[in-house]
């Protein structure tokens, strides 16, 4: 029905501009002849409303206020264009004759006299009386504020050392009658520390170094060596290429290999250097734009050529391009909004104020790049691509000689193994023929009197013609093959960037999200429901970019703390951390996330490092674990942080941690992927046609910190799977926590796992100490940081007793204890 206000404003009525494309209103009163509240509004609200209320809007219509009925419909159209009813689509709805396009559609047709009406009332002006109803301004969408630090619950925070971040979770404690948990164990808490700041345990002698001292001062003087070490940047990287859905291969069955590795590097090295998230996020997304932009800067532009790229035969490029341009569109709403953008690439969306026009408009930012997987007549590898847009040949003070010699090494020794074998059956088959050499083909005895060794092309072709059967050497062969591919890689060096044509491409509304139907053309704009693009700004990527790291941007703040609140504490402020929309849940803490963002922005001058410093040191990170049945009762998720919440660790810390107890760790950084252990086969029955079989790498990359594994999507390193780690084809914010038997049967069967605890168990015998009883104690310690207590001694050491009672071997009687401490619960949990 209509309002109040709106029965009373037509003697007062006043015009509003909507834009010279939708509405132009007048300071004209209502003509005596038609008035809007008696013979308009009740034709719409005796024929529409049942489908176009302001709950309902079907089709992203709303009839029921001025404000809806300003709004683009989901096709983006102006439902009536003031003085035109030859462009108003309301008009052509309720003439259409086809029944089954016209307006209503159940009931009989507007009459005449309704329709002459109405078209009336748009050749008039289309004036429509602004009632000043506004859908309610959302949380998210308000500016955050710093509010002054909470007094109640201060009490229990009295001796404690806290920071602003406790005065805000103990005022909502004490509010519900609750309180904090006591400081965690020392060891315990610089475990913790660890795992959370750079991914890897502490050493046996780092643990106790702490215990000598387990002061507030120099818990933080190690929070601080911590966030120094290389080894962070490898650690808070993962989060980041979830988000960016990275990967080394295309994705879609086919799913071929790509060079994306340098970005990772990037990534790397910009978290390592603490580089300003507004700064971390410009050059990711327009890199390329920047004045004179390095290669540095142009290579970070990988951010967004990370999008899976259908190289499937028949294809429709244009409709790839689209595909990848709207999950350019959806991530990049999805990392710096925390909105669900993608649900106005169909029609308006249903919840936020998001129109499928603007929703164009957004993604117009990213339409202005070249085709990228343009087909071409001859093939090109295994891809059958040749074409897939802009990259960077990375320049060679940054080629990693180690890499590159030993990936070399690994393909001469492979292929001079082949060589070997071939020729040494090409003299068995001479020998055994009347005509000996002469009855070899001609190209095989050109190869053969060429005085050069024999090359992998030639390898295939004398193979080919001579033992075409063969399907060892055919295996050997294609492995030969992929390391040779591997190595032209390394040498190559050349990856995705993303670059913006001279002219820019012209953007339409896609109707229904079909690429194929064409709807109005828009430009690039940001949604009028967020803070104001500047006009300084640029209409392209790098003013994208900076529209949305701007400070008044009130989501991109709150968007970053709760991830970084997630990666801590297992779940976030916000439970929602990809909708902060309307249908998203309320913060737990809203003052503390509001404080929290605007500290990031103006104190820590968006710094990582600074922010995940302050939680560090709080007394909420510091509390230990110990369950509370009555607290638990009244907050059984915890959401309210009485106690620190304890959570699984991630799939790559789940390895890193167990290389690095086993002492097989290594710690050298950057580079092309590795590829740890995996069935030769896998890739067989998991993977696309482009390369069917998976070699292992061999020394030290076989030991490499999860973050440099070859990521493929159809078939991601199954280790990681089991542990949720998602395969990439989109966004993620949040990782999934699954509890299966895949988990147990990978610790204890896996042969990663099963050599990591060969491995340990040979450091518990030679660094243990002198007796069973120190070596068991120390292997305790260095799984698990915390001395072991009597009882768990005793079945450790009854563990050892009955193995070595029954092999007569003291080997197999560590690796018992080995394997037990690998697969504890605690082990792969973070406490």
């Amino acid at each position: 029905m209509v309002s109040n206000s709106m029965r009373t404003s037509s003697h007062h009525s006043f015009s509003k501009a909507v834009g010279a494309a939708f509405f132009v209103f007048s300071l004209v009163s209502f003509s005596s002849a038609l008035d809007f509240e008696k013979d308009v509004f009740p034709i719409l609200e005796a024929n529409c409303l049942d489908c176009h209320d302001g709950e309902t809007l079907k089709g992203g219509i709303g009839l029921d206020s001025f404000y809806h009925a300003t709004r683009p419909t989901d096709a983006g159209e102006a439902l009536f264009v003031a003085g035109k009813p030859e462009e108003s689509v309301l008009l052509h709805v309720v003439e259409e004759a086809d029944p089954e396009k016209r307006m209503p559609p159940k009931g009989d047709p507007l009459s005449k006299k309704e329709i002459e009406t109405l078209k009336h009332w748009i050749e008039a002006g289309a004036v429509w009386p602004d009632d000043g109803w506004r859908p309610p301004v959302h949380w998210s969408f308000l500016p955050p504020e710093k509010s002054a630090l909470p007094e109640e619950g201060a009490k229990m925070l009295e001796g404690r050392s806290p920071n602003e971040i406790d005065h805000f979770i103990a005022a909502r404690l004490a509010g519900e009658g609750l309180s904090l948990n006591p400081e965690a164990e020392p060891a315990r808490l610089i475990r913790r520390a660890y795992l959370d700041l750079i991914g890897l345990p502490p050493t046996p002698a780092q643990v106790g170094d702490f215990l000598e001292d387990p002061s507030l001062a120099n818990y933080g003087r190690i929070v601080d060596e911590l966030l120094a070490s290389p080894a962070f940047g490898e650690k808070w990287a993962v989060q980041w290429l979830d988000l960016a859905r990275y990967a080394d291969s295309e994705g879609y069955q086919r799913d071929a290999p790509r060079t994306m590795w340098p970005w990772r590097d990037w990534v790397i090295e910009a978290l390592n250097s603490d580089m300003p998230f507004d700064r971390f996020s410009i050059e990711q997304l327009a890199g390329d734009l920047l004045p004179e932009p390095t290669e540095s800067q142009i290579v970070a532009t990988g951010f967004h050529r990370n999008s899976p790229m259908n190289l499937e035969a028949g294809t429709d490029p244009r409709e790839d391009h689209y595909k990848r341009n709207v999950d350019r569109t959806n991530t990049t709403g999805t990392i710096w909004l925390g909105l669900t953008v993608g649900c106005a690439q169909c029609h308006n969306h249903k919840y936020d104020p998001l129109s499928a026009k603007e929703y164009y408009e957004l993604y117009a930012f990213f339409n202005n790049t070249p085709m990228e997987s343009k087909q071409q007549g001859e093939k090109m590898g295994m891809s059958g691509m040749v074409h897939i847009g802009p990259t960077l040949k990375v320049g060679k003070g940054k080629i990693d000689k180690a890499n590159e010699a030993a990936a070399e090494k690994e393909f001469e020794n492979l292929l001079g193994e082949i060589r070997d074998d071939i020729l040494a059956r090409v003299e068995l088959k001479i020998a055994d023929h009347p005509k000996g050499r002469e009855s070899l083909p001609e190209d095989v005895r050109k190869i053969l009197d060429s005085k050069k060794e024999m090359n992998l092309t030639q390898c295939r072709t004398v193979s080919k013609k001579l033992i075409p059967k063969d399907a060892d050497m055919s295996r050997r062969l294609d492995e030969a093959g992929i390391q040779n591919s591997r190595l032209s890689e390394i040498r190559k060096k050349e990856t995705r960037v993303m670059e913006e044509m001279e002219k820019p491409r012209d953007t339409f509304i896609a109707k229904r999200g079909d690429f194929l139907s064409k709807g109005n053309q828009v430009s690039p704009a940001t949604p009028a429901s967020l803070h104001r693009f500047s006009g300084e700004l640029p209409r392209n990527r790098l003013g994208l970019a900076k529209w949305l790291v701007d400070p008044s941007n009130p989501l991109v703040g709150r968007t970053f703390i709760n991830r970084l609140w997630i990666e801590v504490f297992g779940q976030g402020l916000v439970t929602t951390p990809e909708d902060f929309g309307t249908q998203g849940e309320l913060p737990t803490h809203p003052e503390l996330l509001d404080w929290l963002a605007v500290a990031f922005i103006e104190d820590d001058q968006w710094s990582l490092k600074k922010a995940l410093r302050r939680i560090a040191l709080s007394t909420t990170y510091r509390q230990s674990i110990t369950i509370n049945k009555a607290y638990s009762e009244v907050d059984p998720r915890n959401q309210l942080l009485w106690r620190h919440p304890g959570h699984r660790l991630g799939a790559e810390v789940i390895r890193d941690q167990a290389l690095a107890i086993g002492g097989l760790l290594s710690e050298k950084q950057f580079g092309v992927n590795v590829r740890p252990y995996q069935p030769a086969t896998f890739w067989r029955k998991t993977a696309g046609a482009s390369e069917t079989y998976y070699i292992p790498s061999t020394g030290e990359d076989a030991y490499r910190r999860g973050v440099y594994t070859l990521w493929r999507r159809n078939a991601h390193y199954p280790s990681f799977a089991n542990f949720d780690a998602p395969d990439r084809s989109a966004c993620v914010v949040q990782r999934d926590i699954s509890n299966t038997p895949l988990q147990s049967l990978t610790l204890l069967n896996d042969p990663v796992y099963v050599e990591i605890a060969d491995a340990f168990a040979n450091r518990i015998s030679l660094e243990g100490g002198e007796t069973i009883e120190d070596r068991i104690d120390w292997a305790f310690r260095t799984a698990l940081a915390r001395n072991p207590r009597e009882s768990e001694l005793q079945l450790l050491h009854s563990a050892f007793t009955s193995v070595l009672g029954e092999s007569q071997s003291e080997e197999k009687a560590y690796r018992e204890i080995a394997t037990i401490l690998l697969n504890l619960h605690e082990t792969i949990t973070r406490g």
